[in-house]
């Protein structure tokens, strides 16, 4: 947050945002390993986090 100047409450949006839109995708067949490449270019986090938001 601090790195990004975000509230709490924006951080917080942005994740469940990209999480929501995700898993709707990945309903309809769309594929985990791009999105966990969408998530390291969106919020330039290492893996580990994403497989956190995942699991």
């Amino acid at each position: 947050m601090n790195r990004d100047g975000l509230t709490r409450e924006e951080a917080e949006d942005q994740v469940v945002a990209f999480n929501s839109e995700m898993w709707l995708d990945v309903g309809q067949g769309g594929s985990l390993s791009q999105w966990e490449e969408a998530f390291i270019d969106e919020f330039s986090l290492e893996p580990d986090f994403f497989e956190e938001l995942v699991f």
